[in-house]
Order: structure tokens, then sequence, then C-alpha cells
């Protein structure tokens, strides 16, 4: 008997890189019968062979199966576990691919399309082109014709970000509402987000990430926190860049399970300093005009429970800071496992500082974002670092704008010398050689 699990493994392999237009269709009336009810096809746009590891052999042998299916033939029993052993393989994937695949998966047969269809809504991939049909499908107009079986209970994460101009205020409370049972992620679009819709997220009440980055329109800080006061299961929030914080607004309390913010707006220096932060948050990002004064790093940072709780922080470059304020953050927050600051403070005075504590810090990764300038530091810069107080260090980010042929010291030194501090630490070599513990330079956009 062939075993299942090389074959599907041999598939996974090959390779296949494709751009996909989503469409809102029936089923394929000559296909194996599936339940009546609007799915997201696709029709290719932009595909392109590709080489090395991908998705190529699965998704054609999908798109086969489905084919000769169409034509009449009696299609292959496969047990439903082993479907579903099939489908996992897609969990991770780009977006589109998989939509794409899925699709294909739901014009098999009845099993097929019943083991496919939950997660082809899961995650949507929603653009403008495919707005319109998904629109039909999930969340449709009184009067729209639409047999669908209550597609929208399957929706876990609604991403509007890639609307542009499809969305109305109106329109996206009649989506909030329709999916308020189930959805856990939202992201709101640019346009067609505002305070009004405030009321309708809050009834959201399985949301577990809010993301407001991009809204357009002002939306009071104030107003938000009273909206979200009540998501017990919201655990990451991001501020729209134009919701400044001007007010303590310490009447409101914070989703009493909130761990991960995101600011950036400006920040008031003298409301910053009785601020009251969410009590279980254990991960900020001050982006935007959030550091925009320098001097607020001090304000911020110099709280008491942020110096005591705070354990990862990330200042992404906006404001072109020194390497002064780049010292300051690692003497004001002294618990941090995880750092993330502009590339070209990673000078050699920002070593010569952590190599100088006369402790270890808890610190084990260290990422250098996109900045005007270069990281720039020797070898022998970043091991005196590393003796001092970077001995917990295992993990180096660097910004895919920071090629490795502009800096003194490859990836391939900074690889070993992390790999010696992570043992020093204390962790297993054979955890280190099989990836269990990440350890090395990683690269990131």
């Amino acid at each position: 008997m062939p075993d299942n699990r090389k074959t599907i493994d041999g598939a996974v392999g090959e390779g296949w890189k494709g751009a996909w237009l989503v469409q809102a269709a029936q089923p394929n009336p000559n296909s194996n019968p599936s339940p009546k009810g609007q799915l997201l096809s696709i029709r290719k746009r932009d595909a392109v062979g590709g080489t090395g590891s991908g998705w190529g052999a699965l998704n054609k042998a999908i798109k086969a199966l489905a084919t000769f299916c169409s034509l009449g033939q009696m299609p292959l029993f496969i047990p439903v576990e082993i479907i579903i052993h099939i489908l996992s393989y897609l969990r991770e994937q780009p977006q589109p691919i998989r939509q794409n695949t899925l699709y294909s998966c739901c014009l098999v047969s009845r099993l097929w399309y019943s083991a496919a269809l939950p997660l082809l809504y899961e995650k949507p991939y929603i653009t403008g082109a495919n707005f319109d049909g998904f629109t039909r499908a999930v969340c449709p107009s009184v009067q729209a014709y639409a047999p669908r079986g209550d597609l929208g209970r399957f929706v876990r994460r609604l991403d509007f970000s890639k609307l542009v101009h499809s969305l109305t205020t109106s329109l996206t409370t009649r989506y909030l509402g329709e999916l308020k049972t189930n959805v856990e992620v939202f992201i709101a679009p640019a346009s067609g987000f505002s305070a009004i819709n405030l009321v309708t997220l809050s009834k959201c009440k399985k949301l577990r990430s809010i993301d407001l980055l991009h809204v357009i329109r002002k939306i009071e800080f104030e107003a938000i926190k009273k909206a979200l006061q009540h998501l017990d299961n919201l655990r990451r929030l991001r501020l729209p860049r134009r919701t400044n914080i001007t007010m303590v607004a310490s009447h409101l309390s914070w989703p009493p399970n909130l761990r991960t913010l995101e600011i950036s707006g400006t920040l008031d220096r003298t409301t910053i300093l009785t601020f009251d932060w969410p009590p279980k948050l254990s991960s900020l990002t001050l982006a935007g005009k959030a550091l925009k004064d320098p001097a607020l790093i001090p304000a911020v940072l110099n709280n008491s429970y942020l110096r005591t709780h705070l354990k990862s922080l990330r200042i992404p470059y906006e404001t072109h800071y020194t390497p002064q304020h780049a010292e300051l953050l690692l003497h004001s927050i002294p618990n941090l496992h995880y750092l993330s600051i502009q590339g070209d403070l990673a000078k050699p005075p920002f070593f010569h500082t952590l190599a100088s504590l006369p402790w270890p810090l808890p610190l084990e990764i260290l990422a250098f974002e996109q900045s005007q300038g270069f990281p720039d530091f020797s070898k022998e810069d970043f091991l005196h670092a590393l003796d001092g107080g970077l001995r917990n260090l295992r993990l180096l980010g660097l910004h895919e704008s920071h090629p490795s042929k502009l800096r003194i010291v490859s990836d391939d030194e900074l690889d070993e010398l992390l790999r010696r501090n992570a043992q020093r630490a204390g962790h297993s070599l054979d955890k280190i050689e099989s990836g269990d513990i990440p350890v090395g330079v990683y690269h990131f956009g």
C-alpha cells in the first residue's frame, strides 16, 4: 500500500507562485453536486510556475481531481480524516494561493466541499475585485436573493485592509452585525470606519485582535476605550494614527486581558506621566507621532508599571533619534525580552553601553528596523556586548534594507556568536540544532 504521507509531502514540496482574482459564483453545475450556496471562485491571473518549495503539485492535483469529477467520472473515495489532513497543509500559506486551492477542493465532491468550505471562509482574502461577490455571499442585503446557508458563521478573520473606497460606515456596521457571533480578528479599512462603528464593534464579544491603524477619520481615544472596555477576549489593539492621547480617561477601564498595544498618535507629556496603562500589558509599540519629542522616552518608560511588567518594546523608525536615546531605553526598561529600534542606532557607543552594564539583561531578541542609515558595528563590539548586558541574547533581527554587504560583520559570524551565547545561557545544543530554540540572525521586511 502506498505511503499517503510521503505522497502528500512530495506534492507539497513542488513549486507554485501566483496571484489570484477572487469572485463570487455558484458551484459548477457539471461537477459532483455540492450543497447549494455561493462560493468564492477564482480565476487565475498572472500565475507563474515556481521552483523550489511551494504548492504547485498539490494545487494541480486538486484541480485535476475537480476536473475529473466535472466530467461525470466516479470520484475516488477518500476518508474524511485524510482530506482534513491534506487541507491542514494550507493553513499557513499565503491567502490568495490558499483561497484558490480551497475553492478547487470544494468542487471535487460533497465530502470535499463539507471539509473545505469552513476553511475557505475562515479568513477570506478580500480585495476590491472580489468584494461585491463576497458581500453577496456573506452579508447580502435584505432584498438580495442569496442561497448560502449562513456562510458568515465560518468567518473568523475579517480583514478590510486592502479595500480603498469599497466600504461605507453603514456597510461596515452591517458586516460587524452579521458576523459578530464568531469573528475573532478585525482589521479596519482606511475609509468606511468611524466612531459610529464602535457601537457594533463592541458587540463582537469573541474579538481577540482589533487593528484600527489605517482609519482615516479621527476617533477620540476616550470613545475607543469606552467601546472596547467589556471585550474580555481582546488581547491586541492597534490605535488609529489620528487618535491622540491627551487625557488619562482613568474613569474608563481597559479590556481586562489586553496584552499588546500600539500607539501611533501624539502623546501629551503631562498626560502620559499619570497615564493608566492596561493592567496586563506586556507588549508596547510606540510608532508614528507617539515619540515625536524624544523627551517623552523617559516620561513613558520611567512609569513604574511599565518598568516592571513590559516584556516587549518596539519603536519603529519615524523620527530620527540619537544613540543617547537608545542607551536611555536600556536603562529605562530593565525587564525586556524583546527590543526593536531603528537600525542606525546600532553604533559602537550603543554596544559599549551594553558591554558596561553590571548585570545581564533578560533581553533575548534584539531587532534593528528600517532607518536612514545602516547598522555600523564590528564583531568585537558585538562580542563585548554579549559578554556584558547581552548574555541572554539568542536572536538578532535585521531589516531587509540592511544588506550584509554594507555591514562590517557578516551574518555567519553573528550566527556563530549567537549560538555560543545561547549555549552559555543554558540552552540545549540539541534543541538549538533542531530549531526548537531559534538562534541566530533573521531578516524581516
